[in-house]
């Protein structure tokens, strides 16, 4: 018992190692304490009606996250990007069929329009003209052009992505990789077919970003979507922090098994 002890101190110091790296980034929603069903009026989201609903992950975990409707949905929940401040933002989304999505932050407190974004990224809607999966991303840096396309995105596959939102000069950068737990890597950033990183907010504003926002849209994609997001978090410093915040989460179940085990 007392090896055993001794082995999980070791483990747990690693864990403190851990959660020191992540200390910084605060959760806004991991929809776990949810109830399964209609998102709005639960924990400040607000959504018209059908636009999302509390299910469980369609990867086969236990966890719990958030369905967006492709069908005109609107939801969006407070979080906060002060005027002349930077934070990170960290999500984890996915979809199953091609849709019109987009997700970011907005300065209105009841965004309905794409055009209330300040940063936004997305999918577009499937289309003769452009029926790849692409993501992509609103750049007011180099008008007349509104989106700029980042990468091809495969159905079915969870994301971790980071987006560095600097509310001072309008600006913000991206990083994207599907791998579970893990952390950013500086190849991750993601760039537009002109090798630019940096990508200007679709409405510029001298406010602060008060509302985590999501808005999808019909096109072909189904009407009920199947488009995912969970694990929202935002770094509570100005740090560029490319880790991330949920990897701790992947361990803490091996404690329970490893005491009982003696």
């Amino acid at each position: 018992m007392k090896s055993c002890l001794s082995h999980v101190a070791g483990l747990c110091a690693g864990f403190l190692i851990v959660a020191n790296a992540h200390a910084a980034f605060q959760v806004v929603e991991n929809f776990d304490s949810l109830t399964f069903g209609n998102i709005s009026g639960q924990n400040g989201w607000s959504a018209t009606s059908g636009s999302g609903e509390v299910v469980l992950d369609p990867g086969g975990d236990s966890n719990r996250v958030l369905k967006a409707t492709t069908e005109s949905g609107i939801l969006h929940k407070a979080t906060s990007v002060a005027q002349d401040t930077k934070h990170m933002l960290f999500l984890r989304f996915r979809f199953e069929e091609h849709g019109r999505f987009s997700f970011g932050l907005s300065h209105l407190s009841n965004p309905d329009e794409f055009s209330d974004f300040g940063p936004e990224l997305g999918m577009a809607a499937d289309t003769a003209n452009d029926p790849n999966n692409d993501f992509r991303v609103a750049n007011g840096l180099f008008p007349p052009g509104i989106y700029d396309v980042l990468r091809t995105l495969g159905p079915g596959i969870w994301y971790n992505i980071w987006i560095l939102v600097d509310n001072s000069s309008d600006t913000y950068q991206v990083w994207m990789n599907s791998n579970r737990g893990g952390n950013a890597q500086f190849t991750d950033q993601l760039e537009n077919s002109a090798a630019e990183r940096k990508f200007g907010f679709r409405t510029s504003t001298v406010k602060g970003l008060i509302n985590f926002f999501i808005k999808t849209g019909g096109g072909k994609s189904p009407v009920e979507g199947r488009f995912y997001i969970d694990d929202i978090y935002i770094e509570d410093t100005d740090d560029t922090n490319l880790n991330n915040p949920i990897a701790l989460t992947q361990y803490l179940p091996w404690l329970p098994l490893l005491l009982l085990d003696e």
